[in-house]
């Protein structure tokens, strides 16, 4: 068993400098997110609808390229793209 990369309530969260912070809950996931990116080169977010999922990946891109010029490609369905492109 892969031992856990990151403990909400316990490790501390990233930093990222976006223009609407994340709420408490979201930057642990932004947090646990980026090392798993980091550490085992990619993962998976689940959530409910009004979680936060667009804030909380545009937050991991922005936390896992640390301050380099970088590219993301969206995979979404055609009624959230203005969502994502107003959010970006």
């Amino acid at each position: 068993m892969r031992e856990r990369l990151h403990r909400p309530g316990h490790d501390a969260v990233l930093d990222v400098p976006l223009k609407r912070p994340s709420l408490p809950a979201q930057a642990h996931a932004v947090t646990a997110l980026t090392k798993m990116l980091t550490e085992r080169n990619g993962g998976f977010m689940v959530g409910e609808c009004g979680t936060g999922k667009t804030q909380t990946s545009l937050a991991t891109f922005h936390a896992h390229a640390n301050g380099k010029p970088y590219r993301c490609l969206v995979f979404c369905p055609k009624q959230l793209l203005e969502k994502w492109q107003r959010e970006v």
